[in-house]
């Protein structure tokens, strides 16, 4: 089965007004944008067909809007012996071959809805084996829904879950994996996912880690400044910043073991800055280059989805080791829906005393976590999945020009 209706996330973006002071005769006020996703029903690369005879259960995948989510067959059939279930579950035993298809639509708590048209092939031989996907988990807004399904296919029911790592305001259904709530703070991490069915098989690609961002509401300008200019800018950060991201991930050997492979990718942006407020100031990144063709950024380059934004110091410290507020650091979403972000954790960021270097934190402890990365072909995991997840060390930015 896959999903042939063409469905590219592009963050919706919502223009908030908010009132940030008064004085007797004037008041103050800065426009933000926030992140905020609507709800889509999920594509999928090829994955092993259901097989005439033999039980068969699959989940589909969704996200954004508030869940709970509720699915429904709008126009078609599925194939014989497999029933569409409200959880978003296609399960039963198939009696035919052939390919069938047919419409789902999905429906959340707001009463948002969508559709998307699937093909479902049911063949003579071969198995269902017990498996998740790698999720397509996108940035959320802080005090906005967020809500993902999980795409599984085989085992015994009932699965069971457990989800680690999630953002406060943020929980999950340990019977369907199912995320949801509203995330209180922005944020950058990784969460891990493991799932097991009934007879405690781990499903192929358990466990796994995914990236978790949570935007904060971002400052652009306006207001303010008594000329209705931007607070606080231009700044020491604008312009041109080049360096390169180190990660390891793990490969199989054909005796089962898995060994590291140390890899990198050089990142190129250029940062104009929004917005000096709170002890930050906010730079829209305007432009990227990515040497790995898996972010979709190489040759020429290419304007980022809104809002990739560094969020950084508004006055470096004379220190080197800086110890960076919450919720300063960078986010670079790409045209194509993959992700780079560095950890906006307290101290987790290090900038220069002259803003030119920026980098991961220098304290030894937390030195190689402080970055992750999601998205089109990017060793996520280990090769095949089963076994240890990619570690994201060091990263580093340095200026190199003025745009």
């Amino acid at each position: 089965m896959k999903n042939i209706v063409a469905n590219l996330l592009i963050p919706f973006v919502l223009l908030v007004l908010l009132v940030i002071g008064c004085k007797k005769d004037t008041a103050e006020e800065t426009q933000y944008t926030v992140t905020t996703v609507p709800l889509q029903i999920l594509g999928y690369t090829s994955v092993p067909s259901a097989v005439q005879g033999q039980s068969f259960v699959r989940q589909l995948p969704a996200r954004g809007g508030r869940p709970p989510y509720i699915w429904s067959l709008v126009s078609g059939s599925p194939p014989p012996g497999l029933v569409v279930e409200s959880s978003g579950r296609v399960s039963g035993t198939p009696n035919a071959t052939g390919d069938y298809t047919y419409t789902l639509q999905v429906k959340d708590a707001k009463g948002a809805t969508a559709k998307g048209n699937f093909t479902q092939k049911i063949g003579t031989t071969g198995s269902v084996p017990f498996m998740i996907l790698t999720p397509e988990i996108p940035a959320y807004g802080q005090n906005q829904d967020a809500g993902y399904q999980f795409f599984v296919q085989g085992g015994a029911l009932p699965w069971h879950f457990t989800i680690s790592g999630l953002p406060a305001g943020v929980t999950y259904d340990p019977a369907t994996g199912v995320i949801s709530g509203s995330p209180t703070a922005a944020s950058s991490s990784s969460i891990t996912i493991s799932l097991t069915d009934a007879n405690g098989n781990e499903a192929s690609g358990s466990p796994m880690s995914a990236l978790f961002a949570v935007n904060a509401p971002v400052p652009i300008g306006g207001g303010g400044g008594g000329g209705g200019g931007v607070i606080g800018c231009p700044s020491m950060y604008d312009g041109n910043y080049i360096g390169q991201f180190k990660y390891e991930y793990f490969v199989k050997g054909q005796d089962g073991s898995y060994s590291p492979v140390l890899g990198s990718l050089q990142l190129t942006v250029t940062l104009k800055c929004l917005a000096t407020a709170g002890g930050s100031t906010v730079l829209n990144i305007t432009h990227a280059n990515c040497s790995d063709p898996a972010f979709g950024c190489q040759l020429g380059g290419c304007t980022p989805v809104m809002p990739s934004v560094a969020t950084l110091p508004a006055s470096p410290p004379a220190n080197p080791s800086n110890p960076s507020a919450s919720g300063q650091g960078i986010v670079v979403m790409f045209p194509n829906g993959s992700t780079i972000m560095t950890s906006n954790s307290p101290g987790n960021l290090n900038v220069s005393s002259d803003g030119r270097t920026l980098s991961n934190s220098l304290d030894p402890g937390i030195a190689n976590s402080t970055w992750v990365a999601s998205g089109g072909n990017f060793p996520s995991g280990s090769f095949p999945p089963g076994g240890p997840v990619t570690r994201f060390i060091s990263w580093n930015l340095v200026w190199s020009a003025t745009k």
